[in-house]
């Protein structure tokens, strides 16, 4: 069972692969071991119950991949240590990996290997992405906020990212509970300690749906969207009250367990991917024996009688073969006396058998060890072919895996923000049930609506049967980009959800046409006129971020066709939009441009997966 990983890149150092190495030198031989007995491309016993090994990989194409690997059998069950260093010919930058199995009964309860800490002492500036790891949180100031913005807001980090924000006059030993509540997530998750003014900065810069309030410590997931006010769910927030209440020892074990599922879960980088597959393989060839005969062995043919050399020694006679040079017999054919090294090679054999004399006996056994060896070697390619199969169904079902995480993580998120949103549609519900009853109308208060249920489109294509029912909006975007979604949302939410949008878009050009809304979307969906339909206001972007809007190829991917009356260009740039779910990169999006002041009408240009930016990219 995979208890502990960390993986980090390291820039600006020159001796990655030899400081590691050394690293885990010292590292064996503080735990009592011989790293002297270390071989490379093999393995040894480095003392009772613990063997390892170690594989250095050079390929032609300037690259390198260098593992070690230490296999510990205790009393608990098998203890497995791996460190692996990958350096890339067109990315110098290196990889440094380390990965601890552990016995299951062990789950969740992996301390942080000292080896990961020697080696974060050594490479200073380990990043995750763009987060420092280390051995401590580290302090930022003032200065130091728009860094850490982008390592908060990085798509490319793996783990999570703790912050901790001062008070304006600092809590006694913040600074110190802060280490203490985040010992165990060394090597997996970037930490960070605010002073009051940077976390001030934070916040502005952020928005308050991402800030971090003096006193608490808040947990970033990777890639945070602070465009997004619902995105700031995803990230936790540990208060000061519960700081205060809970204790430390508690608090590290939870944050610890959450950093190292969230490295774990997370899917390995391509390069290190591949890198992987080819140190497995190397690693199996130590483990079985090497392969590299097996894979091109094919048994010889069998003479026949008639091809030179066919003859052999006579094996009727049970006389022995003379091993002194000067008894050397003639072949058997007595043309010509036996060569030297054939002479040379039968006295080796039969001194392996402890004899003399190369007799029956002998030859017998030797061709019985031929046999069982040709055998062994089959055996071995075979094995060899199972790992391979083996290793191929395993890393399909990591990612399986990985998949299955991610859409679970994007479930629950929509899960939660809908329970949220029925929250408080209850609670206006009843809010509006007691007025009614205060005043009387009891009927009124708890009769149900004697509209009929409206049934929404179960795929993309039913959507676009039913356009026609709208009078003011008009979609004149690319109806592929919107029915491949089908196939990713088995239950038919997402068309519900742009359905509902496009109600909302519909009641509003209606409103507006009527006199009974005098403002933009934004303003409807927060004033809703009585009997229009609306959208969660959360799920709505009346704009882009201004970096989509100032980069020349996000913008483009927003610009979506519209009639040659709306723009001359029969293009037009539209910014505002729905977020119609949480899925990923894919997270559906609708755009659209509002056009109402000039002709009354609303026209859809996009309604497909999420656009690229700096987090999708």
């Amino acid at each position: 069972m995979l208890g502990y990983r960390s993986l980090f890149r390291v820039p600006d150092h020159d001796d990655v692969f030899d400081d590691s190495l050394k690293l885990f030198h010292d590292w064996l031989r503080e735990k009592d071991y011989d790293p002297d007995a270390l071989v490379w491309n093999g393995s040894a016993a480095v003392d009772e119950g613990a063997e390892a090994a170690l594989l250095d990989h050079q390929p032609r194409d300037g690259s390198r991949a260098v593992r070690a690997r230490l296999v510990e059998t205790k009393d608990s069950g098998q203890w497995v240590t791996v460190l692996t260093v990958i350096q890339q010919r067109r990315n110098p930058v290196p990889w440094v990996w380390v990965d601890v199995e552990a016995p299951s009964q062990f789950r969740g309860a992996v301390g942080i290997p000292r080896l990961v800490r020697y080696l974060l002492e050594v490479f200073s500036e380990a990043r995750d992405g763009t987060g420092l790891l280390g051995p401590a949180p580290r302090r930022v100031g003032f200065e130091g906020v728009p860094e850490l913005c982008a390592v908060v807001r990085d798509p490319d980090r793996r783990g999570l990212t703790f912050l901790a924000a001062d008070d304006q006059e600092p809590l006694p030993y913040w600074t110190s509970t802060v280490d203490k509540i985040l010992r165990q997530t060394v090597g997996l998750a970037s930490a960070y300690v605010l002073e009051w003014e940077a976390a001030k900065e934070f916040g502005e810069r952020m928005g308050a749906s991402h800030a971090v309030a003096p006193g608490t410590v808040r947990t970033f997931r990777p890639g945070a969207d602070d465009t997004d006010a619902l995105d700031g769910r995803r990230h936790r927030v540990l208060s000061t009250q519960r700081l205060l209440d809970t204790d430390f020892r508690h608090l590290a074990r939870m944050l610890g367990r959450r950093a190292r599922d969230a490295v774990i879960d997370a899917p390995l980088p391509a390069p290190v991917r591949r890198a992987n597959t080819l140190l497995d393989r190397l690693m199996d060839d130590v483990v079985v024996g090497s392969t590299a005969q097996s894979r091109n062995w094919t048994a010889p043919p069998k003479p026949r009688p008639s091809e030179p050399g066919a003859t052999a020694l006579p094996l009727r006679s049970q006389s022995p073969l003379p091993l002194h040079r000067e008894e050397r017999p003639q072949s058997v054919t007595g043309q010509a006396e036996m060569p030297i090294e054939v002479h040379a090679a039968a006295v080796a054999l039969a001194r392996e058998f402890g004899r003399n004399e190369l007799d029956l006996t002998v030859l017998t056994e030797i061709g019985r060890l031929a046999k069982a060896g040709r055998e062994a070697v089959t055996h071995q390619y075979r094995v060899k072919q199972q790992f391979e199969d083996l290793r191929e169904r395993l890393e399909r079902a990591e990612q399986e895996r990985s998949d299955l995480l991610s859409r679970l993580e994007n479930e629950q998120f929509e899960h939660a923000v809908v329970q949220d949103e029925l929250l408080e549609e209850r609670n206006t519900v009843r809010y509006l049930r007691r007025v009614l009853a205060a005043q009387g109308r009891h009927d009124v208060a708890y009769s149900l609506p004697d509209t009929p249920v409206e049934h929404p489109p179960e795929s993309f294509e039913d959507l676009f049967e039913r356009m026609s029912e709208l009078r003011y909006v008009r979609f004149t975007g690319d109806k592929q980009q919107a029915l491949d979604l089908d196939p990713l949302d088995e239950f038919g939410n997402w068309p519900r959800k742009a359905w509902s949008a496009l109600l909302a878009l519909e009641d509003y050009a209606a409103a507006k046409s009527a006199g009974r809304c005098n403002t933009g979307v934004f303003g409807y969906l927060t004033n809703l006129p009585d009997g229009c339909r609306g959208f969660s206001v959360n799920r709505f972007a009346p704009d882009e971020s201004t970096d989509v809007q100032t980069n020349r190829r996000f913008r483009q991917a927003r610009t979506f066709p519209v009639p040659p009356e709306v723009d001359s260009q029969g293009r037009i740039f539209m910014g505002a939009h729905f977020k119609l779910a949480q899925f990923g990169i894919i997270s559906p999006r609708l755009h659209y441009h509002d056009n109402t002041a000039r002709d009354g009408l609303v026209y859809v240009g996009y309604l497909g997966r999420h656009l690229p930016t700096k987090q999708t990219n």
